[in-house]
């Protein structure tokens, strides 16, 4: 590795051993000095470096492999460092420039020392003091992305190397400062969650904070993640305790999202969920500020672990809290922002929403697609009966960017999950594209995701959008007169529908029982009622089985309308049949 930093990465190695000390929150220095024997470097770098302090070490370990990603990702970064030492070390001429990919390896070997290999190198191994894993948690959303995604990383080593044991010890000290399981004078969500899940009853009762008296030496001993910090008393007590409750939200939400089976008991999965979702949710307060790095946690961890949060929490709040949250910097995304300047708080937020958005989609298709249907059909049936006085807005309105976002997504990594769910799709699309647009656009342009969909079919003039269920219903939307009908159609999946260029007929194709069906759009005398679609005609079809690939690539039949009478069937291999009317 000292053969990498000096001859890869124009890294000197240092004349003298450096010598480090920190300041605790107490104002309490720790130092370590000179010794009155002079040490070899190569001692000193692999003892006494580092088993000086956790704190210490945690402190290190964040700054280089923060450093060491983002010079990995800089252009020409060996280059850079070579320019600034230039007046010092002087660049032999045969060497020439080194390779960028030699140097991006060397600064991914430097991190990968840092955050995985370090235990194994320091001798003796049991003299390692290892980073504050209390320290991790409360680094879990730094500003700073580099030092925050350097701490996700030292901490998710850390708990692979406590293994089973350990995290379970790490379980059983944490659990009691959960919010759900304490006291409400000590909780920091007061009396009442709002997210209106019943709380849980204490499996064990939260320790004591004995008082502290004047004479009481402090204790210097350095603080373990598995030891958690009580013994104040007093107003400096309950701060404590509320980081201690900020602390075993964060920890054990990382150990359930990450070793998901290790929380073995309902009602501690049960709290851990009940708190990330309340984070979520509590209105803004002086314990919980609205963009705190809390939040942004609770808002990270409810994506990764989901699948292990979904029973125990209702769907539809933590999807409507973090679309609220997602599109919050939308109006603001025109603005200019500087290249690698930390982001604010909301855009912060933002982006961490959408990122737990896609987690969920990605991990629970389904689930999601349910919940935004069951709030389309909430809403349709609030404004059936709104009035002047009380007017209904649609949540998902204010995010529809980001929700066509989620299912563009979703049509593109989960092909199948769609074309299952695909009339509660269309509920949400429909309900969320901009008709306007539609006017003028085809529906191609508009949500070009769609074409990969031979079961979906718009029809401009008569702006109509049909959508081919698996249970072998036809949904059609009529986007002028905001009404739809559900027509029944084949025994089995729908695997191709088409409307004909007039908008007269629109046509559906079912591979499994192997018939056509036509369905004539008729209206009431001088077109003054209401339009219906009634079966016109139906004619039998060649039987193909669909192949169910993952990304859609593969060919599946489709419809084409050759004039307002006729049409073909495409198969695969190159088979085609004419149907007419």
């Amino acid at each position: 590795m000292d053969e990498v930093c000096e001859k890869r990465l124009s890294l000197h190695r240092p004349r003298h051993q450096v010598y480090f000390g920190n300041v605790s929150r107490q104002g309490e220095l720790s130092v370590s000095l000179p010794t009155r024997f002079a040490t070899d470097f190569e001692s000193f770098c692999k003892k006494s470096r580092w088993q000086a302090s956790h704190s210490l070490n945690t402190s290190h370990l964040l700054a280089v492999i923060a450093t060491s990603n983002t010079l990995m990702a800089m252009k020409n970064s060996a280059l850079q460092l070579a320019k600034i030492r230039k007046s010092v070390v002087e660049l032999n001429s045969g060497q020439g420039n080194p390779d960028r990919q030699q140097v991006k390896q060397g600064w991914s070997l430097v991190a990968a020392l840092h955050c995985v290999l370090l235990p194994d190198h320091v001798r003796p191994r049991s003299s390692y003091a290892p980073p504050s894993i209390e320290m991790l948690v409360r680094r879990w959303q730094d500003s700073c992305l580099e030092i925050r995604e350097a701490a996700q990383a030292l901490l998710i080593r850390e708990l692979s190397r406590l293994g089973p044991e350990g995290r379970r010890r790490l379980i059983e000290s944490w659990t009691p400062f959960l919010p759900p399981l304490l006291d409400d004078s000590l909780s920091i969500f007061g009396s009442k969650l709002q997210s209106s899940v019943p709380t849980v009853q204490p499996s064990a009762p939260a320790p004591p904070i004995p008082p502290r008296t004047k004479t009481a030496p402090p204790d210097v001993e350095p603080v373990r993640g598995s030891e958690p910090p009580t013994a104040e008393g007093g107003e400096a007590g309950i701060q404590q305790v509320r980081r201690n409750q900020a602390t075993s939200i964060i920890l054990l939400g990382v150990i359930g999202a990450e070793f998901g089976d290790e929380l073995n008991r309902a009602d501690l999965t049960r709290a851990t969920a009940v708190s990330l979702l309340e984070l979520l949710v509590a209105a803004p307060s002086n314990l919980i500020p609205v963009h705190s790095p809390l939040r942004r946690a609770a808002i990270d961890l409810l994506g990764r672990g989901f699948v292990h949060w979904e029973p125990h929490l209702e769907i539809s709040k933590v999807v409507l809290g973090l679309l609220d949250l997602a599109s919050s910097n939308e109006n603001k995304s025109g603005c200019k922002k500087l290249v690698g300047a930390p982001l604010n708080a909301i855009e912060d937020a933002a982006r961490t929403s959408r990122q737990s958005l896609s987690l969920i989609a990605l991990a629970r298709p389904p689930a999601l697609i349910t919940s935004l249907s069951m709030e389309v059909a909430r809403y349709n049936a609030a404004a059936q009966h709104q009035t002047i006085q009380h007017t209904v807005i649609s949540p998902l309105l204010k995010s529809r960017s980001e929700v066509l976002r989620i299912i563009e997504e979703l049509c593109e990594k989960r092909y199948n999950d769609i074309i299952a769910m695909l009339l509660p799709v269309g509920d949400i699309l429909v309900h969320c594209l901009d008709i306007t647009i539609l006017k003028h656009k085809s529906m191609a342009d508009v949500f070009p995701p769609i074409v990969k969909f031979n079961m979906v079919a718009y029809c401009s003039s008569s702006k109509r959008i049909a959508f081919g269920g698996k249970n072998g219903t036809c949904v059609v939307h009529e986007l002028r007169a905001t009404k739809t009908h559900s027509l029944p159609s084949h025994n089995g999946p729908i695997a191709a529908v088409a409307f004909s260029e007039d908008g007269k007929y629109l046509a559906t194709y079912g591979a499994e029982d192997g018939k056509i069906n036509f369905f004539q759009t008729s209206q009431s005398f001088l077109g003054m009622g209401q339009t219906q679609l009634k079966l016109a005609k139906t004619q039998p079809a060649p039987t193909v089985s669909v192949p169910t690939t993952p990304s859609g690539t593969s060919f599946r039949p489709r419809l084409v309308w050759i004039n307002s009478k006729s049409l073909t069937l495409m198969l695969p291999e190159g088979r085609e049949q004419r149907f007419s009317l």
